[in-house]
């Protein structure tokens, strides 16, 4: 019988991360609309709520398919934040396109759904890179750092190096 551990020495932790990442995102999708409705003194009634929903489900389907949940370490902040950007004007395309289509009788406030529009991609784009900086500091002063060997003398084992 072969069977396989999940208990190794060194396991990534990708599956935890990215469900926090998600709802974070999730969290600051909502929390943006709420600030958004607060300071133009809107109520948050059920259909900026199904919005709301929409939008999220919405731009978790555009950050799955723009890579947004998989690691970064490495990679540039510009690149991510590029991405990040993507998901979300094309969940918010669909969005305003199906509220238009469907022709709702409900009168959004524009001076919401302009200020939510840049709003949303902004904080998460904030919360990303200070996630990232605080995680580069810990990585300089010892913190989340990994011991590894590398065995060959080839082209890729000089670039794993580096």
């Amino acid at each position: 019988m072969n069977q396989t551990s999940d208990k190794g020495f060194i396991r990534p932790p990708y599956s935890t991360l990215q469900t926090r990442a998600r709802t974070l995102d999730s969290v600051l999708i909502m929390a943006t609309l709420y600030a958004s409705l607060w300071l133009y003194e809107m109520p948050l009634d059920r259909e900026y709520l199904l919005a709301c929903i929409v939008a999220v489900a919405l731009f978790g389907i555009f950050a799955e398919q723009n890579e947004l949940y998989n690691g970064w370490r490495g990679s540039p902040m510009f690149d991510e934040a590029l991405r990040i950007l993507f998901a979300w004007l094309g969940a918010f395309a669909i969005l305003i396109s199906g509220v238009y289509l469907y022709h709702a009788d409900y009168d959004y406030s524009l001076e919401v759904i302009e200020l939510w529009l840049p709003l949303a991609p902004f904080s998460i784009i904030l919360v990303h890179s200070i996630q990232r900086g605080l995680l580069c500091y810990l990585r300089k002063k010892g913190f989340n750092t990994k011991t590894f060997a590398i065995f060959g003398a080839n082209q890729l084992g000089q670039r794993l190096k580096l």
